[in-house]
């Protein structure tokens, strides 16, 4: 069978170019960098997050200054509810605090699963950003169901977040 992955993965690398580019204008006034990455083989065991970090790590201090890695996955479909993974409660807390700022209704979740833990096993502050009631992993999870508003909502929310972040909050 043919998966299309649509919202399970297509919709979070969608979201990040989006991020990057609303980020690019305000790239003179930003005190650190902002680093964005799509990352490959997730189920198969974080082969792309993994290789990231290992060539990252080969840089001595490039892991220690990572403040924040913020892994959006499957935010297209199926609910309004930002689902935030508990691995660094100070970045959830900010996560949710900017979403509910925003009028947007979040849940706290456990971690692990998804390419954020490679980050936080490695002491970076780590959440993961999904949409609750997701599709993943199913031929139904086509274009037709990811919907561009709740696209706009975890992009609303990272782009506060990353630029907060980025201006040393």
């Amino acid at each position: 069978s043919v998966f299309q992955a649509a919202n399970d993965n297509a919709s979070g690398p969608a979201v990040t170019i989006e991020v990057a580019r609303a980020l690019t204008a305000d790239r003179p006034s930003l005190t650190h960098s902002v680093v964005f990455v799509a990352f490959a083989g997730e189920e198969e065991g974080f082969f792309g997050s993994e290789a990231y970090a290992a060539q990252t790590a080969t840089t001595p201090g490039r892991v220690e200054s990572l403040i924040a890695m913020i892994n959006l996955d499957v935010i297209g479909c199926c609910s309004d509810t930002l689902l935030v993974s508990n691995e660094a409660p100070d970045l959830q807390r900010k996560v949710r605090d900017t979403a509910t700022t925003l009028g947007i209704t979040t849940q706290s979740i456990g971690g692990g699963g998804s390419d954020q833990t490679t980050f936080a096993r490695r002491r970076v502050p780590a959440v993961f950003i999904g949409m609750s009631d997701f599709i993943l992993h199913v031929y139904a999870d086509k274009p037709g169901v990811v919907e561009a508003s709740r696209l706009k909502k975890a992009g609303d929310v990272v782009t506060t977040v990353a630029r907060q972040l980025a201006n040393g909050g």
